[in-house]
């Protein structure tokens, strides 16, 4: 069984203006077998300000998310680990023990993450940098379909209170990381352990 199983709903968060991107990003997604199980779903076209767009679709991934199971959105030139499903075999139980809001799948912190009490494979996450893989639980799911704007108007007024939302989800209480991270960006690459870098899928 994939390690995928335990999220309800998984979606990649496509940008509309980058179809080449999304074209690589699903075959490295197909290739670590997700490609029955993910839906792509293209950001909403909102010119002038892609973040609108992008925070109203993530919120429609979740107002259409599977009940009472957690919600994963991916996004970005995405490198997913070769081994992804092998370590979220290992770390369901603590997915399923511990009390989470949001789970980083990947993202590079500046400080040495601290593990969670009885935990092998989550670490408390602080200063998350990049929301390029982001599992919701079921309550942070209703909590943000209740404070997440529904409207173009709305979220660019959101937008300017509030900034993007990786400030947001970087920040919320009891957010964790998985580790080791099995999703980086082309960018954050560096950052991973050497050992691991060659086992990004490019």
């Amino acid at each position: 069984m994939s390690g995928f199983h335990v999220f309800g709903t998984i979606a990649y968060l496509a940008a509309h203006d980058r179809p080449r991107v999304t074209e690589r990003v699903l075959a490295r997604l197909a290739r670590i077998g997700l490609g029955d199980r993910l839906a792509c779903v293209p950001a909403r076209n909102t010119p002038g300000n892609p973040q609108i767009g992008a925070l109203l679709t993530r919120r429609d991934i979740l107002a259409a998310a599977e009940p009472g199971k957690p919600a994963l959105i991916l996004t970005g030139d995405l490198l997913p680990l070769d081994r992804a499903g092998e370590v979220l075999r290992a770390a369901a139980p603590d997915l399923a023990r511990n009390s989470w809001s949001v789970c980083h799948l990947g993202g590079w912190w500046p400080l040495v993450p601290e593990p969670e009490p009885g935990s092998r494979h989550l670490h408390r996450a602080r200063e998350v940098r990049s929301i390029h893989a982001v599992a919701y639980s079921p309550g942070t799911i209703a909590q943000l379909l209740g404070s997440w704007p529904g409207t173009v108007t709305a979220a660019a007024d959101w937008l300017l209170r509030h900034g993007a939302p990786e400030r947001q989800l970087g920040r919320m209480p009891a957010a964790v990381l998985l580790q080791p991270a099995v999703t980086t960006l082309p960018e954050l690459l560096p950052f991973e352990p050497v050992a691991l870098q060659p086992r990004y899928l490019a």
